[in-house]
């Protein structure tokens, strides 16, 4: 009830068994810093593994990847990612089994977006279409974001811009993935029978 022989404690030497660094407290989880990750091709990023209880005696942790083929895991937890595809980075416990799992997706982000105009000028009531090109062609994540800096001038869904009331607007075009943004400037004018009846009598006629 006093000492203790363990080959996995105090170098197998006899130990008190109430000291406290001696005891043999097992691991009851674990926890990772990230659960996802986002790479590119050769990039690489680092995992960190938290044993719980602190005061564990085995925080020994085993590093797995469900395919390497599209990213790898070092012994103390480094993913490198290799060509696009998913991954599941899985770090174990030695003691107890606790596991603790980050999905990493390798991707090829945008690099660039550009709209085939940058001022347009419409009528209220009309519309116009944009169009956003993306480099690489074959970046994994094709989803453009749109916006209006006012939306009570312009409205645009899906790169298709409508004037609602005279004005000036600035339309977005952004990536999903961050990777790339290009702006146009739309200047909505007044209905054409309204800029042209100079009279003022409400219509255009000749006399306009």
């Amino acid at each position: 009830t006093v000492w203790k022989i363990d080959p996995d404690m105090n170098d197998g030497f006899p130990c008190h068994v109430n000291e406290r660094e001696f005891v043999k407290i097992p691991v009851d989880g674990i926890a990772l810093n990230m659960d996802r990750l986002f790479l590119e091709p050769g990039q690489t990023a680092e995992l960190t593994a938290e044993v719980s209880p602190p005061e564990a005696w085995n925080q020994t942790v085993l590093w797995t990847s469900s395919n390497e083929a599209a990213a790898t895991v070092s012994a103390d937890g480094v993913v490198t990612a290799h060509e696009i595809g998913d991954a599941v980075i899985t770090a174990t416990t030695e003691d107890g089994g606790f596991r603790g799992e980050c999905h990493v997706s390798v991707v090829l982000k945008t690099t660039q977006l550009t709209l085939d105009r940058h001022e347009v000028f419409i009528d209220a009531g009309e519309s116009a279409a944009l169009q956003a090109s993306i480099i690489p062609e074959n970046a994994t994540n094709q989803t453009i974001l749109w916006s209006t800096s006012d939306d009570s001038v312009a409205a645009v869904t899906g790169g298709t811009v409508r004037g609602l009331a005279p004005g000036r607007a600035i339309i977005t075009a952004a990536s999903e993935d961050g990777g790339g943004k290009d702006t146009c400037v739309v200047v909505v004018r007044p209905p054409a029978a309204e800029r042209y009846d100079l009279n003022g009598d409400g219509v255009c006629t000749m006399e306009d």
